[in-house]
């Protein structure tokens, strides 16, 4: 299974539980922070494949930085060399295009709570239909064929008033649309990002180039930790953000949602700079 030095650690922890339990062979790639060009991503994956690999774990939108990652791309070099692909939509779901068949993703999970607005405990998993009698649920269930997927549902008592609400969701997120959610969420990480990126105390761990990120983007500052940073915006000026300090990503993890306004964040774009150690 090829995964990368990117991906949330969850998910790779359950990988390493797998390895351990069954043997699995764990491939890790480094992958670009700023990437040239797909080739270069897809590369990145291919170039650690092998006769026996099987699987390719993929984050669609990377939680550290904001990147987003050429999944169809991806899935498609993965196919020509009969590897599935399990995708990561936790980020991606919601705020930008996130099709499951036209991806042609072997598996796809998510959760609802983050950009669909849904309140937390829902998720969703799509499985190719002719993967589905090949997997065992995490709890037995005699209740469904071995190919229904429905036979995953089963983990004890529901918590239904989460799952009554994903039509709300669903129906707040079809009213706005999905393209101009996107676009708006984009303008306003682009707007602090852009007006940042020349200022030379800032370095970016967010690509670029518009299509490769959307609302979620990394920034960090030479000579501060990024605990430092975080815990100045707060105790300055009640300002929330996540310090990422991981051993590839390392910055503050700003994350406008759909109830910030632009002066909002035009106030965080001026404070930014002039924050105190």
């Amino acid at each position: 299974v090829i995964y990368s030095d990117q991906d949330y650690g969850s998910m790779v922890e359950q990988l390493q539980q797998a390895s351990e339990r069954f043997g699995i062979v764990l491939r890790k790639i480094a992958l670009p922070v700023h990437p040239k060009s797909d080739d270069e991503i897809v590369s990145a994956y291919m170039s650690a494949a092998g006769p026996k690999t099987r699987m390719i774990l993929l984050t669609h939108l990377i939680n550290l930085s904001g990147q987003i990652l050429p999944a169809k791309a991806i899935i498609v070099a993965a196919h020509q060399r009969n590897m599935e692909v399990l995708v990561d939509a936790a980020h991606s779901f919601a705020p930008v295009d996130c099709n499951f068949k036209d991806m042609n993703a072997d598996y796809l999970g998510c959760s609802l709570h983050k950009w669909l607005c849904n309140p937390l405990g829902a998720g969703m998993l799509c499985v190719k239909k002719e993967h589905i009698s090949k997997i065992w649920p995490l709890f037995g269930d005699k209740s469904f064929e071995k190919n229904d997927i429905r036979k995953f549902e089963h983990y004890g008592t529901h918590p239904n008033a989460g799952f009554e609400s994903i039509i709300k969701a669903i129906s707040f997120h079809e009213l706005m649309g999905a393209d101009l959610k996107t676009r708006r969420l984009r303008y306003l990480q682009r707007t602090w990002t852009d007006a940042l990126r020349q200022n030379e105390s800032f370095y970016f761990n967010t690509p670029v180039e518009p299509e490769r990120s959307c609302a979620l983007a990394n920034v960090g500052m030479h000579n501060w930790k990024p605990a430092e940073i975080s815990q100045a915006l707060m105790k300055q000026h009640k300002i929330f953000t996540v310090a990422i300090d991981h051993p590839v990503i390392k910055g503050i993890r700003v994350t406008p949602h759909l109830c910030t306004s632009i002066e909002e964040i035009n106030t965080f774009t001026a404070l930014l700079p002039t924050l105190k150690k």
